[in-house]
């Protein structure tokens, strides 16, 4: 008798917990959700872009995630091999700094893309859409933590 009640306690217990991590993955899926990029048609529409201006930015869109994507390849090459040099228990300060500054690079390269990408958007707008960028912009920078 006293083991089918364990029985049944172990099994709830283990319902229970699968509930548990079910509501966390749950939680943690809707986090990175959140923090995905602004989809092309928001942004058209944020910024009232008419027919020629929302081809022009998704062009612009496309080229950017192609050559970010290169970038975020190079940098992930980079941060591992950083990274691998813990491994050795001997590391001469240059080296660091040469696996450091590499990683550095390619993240500033990044940066100077997204930059002359959001130039080459605010471009296609006019003075009106350019106001309503800069508000989108200022949004997006708070999202990311760049500014206030």
């Amino acid at each position: 008798m006293k083991s089918i009640k364990r029985n049944k306690i172990l099994f709830w217990m283990f319902i229970i917990l699968m509930l548990i991590n079910s509501i966390t993955l749950v939680i943690f899926w809707a986090g990175k959700i959140n923090k995905a990029p602004i989809p092309k048609s928001i942004m058209a529409k944020e910024l009232q872009l008419d027919k020629q201006q929302q081809k022009q930015l998704y062009v612009l869109i496309d080229e950017h995630r192609k050559e970010s994507m290169i970038l975020r390849n190079k940098i992930r090459v980079a941060k591992k091999e950083m990274f691998d040099l813990a491994k050795n228990p001997v590391v001469n300060e240059n080296e660091k700094r040469l696996a450091v500054g590499k990683t550095g690079k390619s993240i500033a390269d990044l940066d100077m893309l997204t930059l002359n990408h959001f130039q080459k958007i605010r471009s296609i707008c006019n003075e009106p859409q350019k106001k309503l960028f800069d508000e989108l912009l200022k949004k997006m920078a708070m999202t990311i933590g760049a500014g206030e």
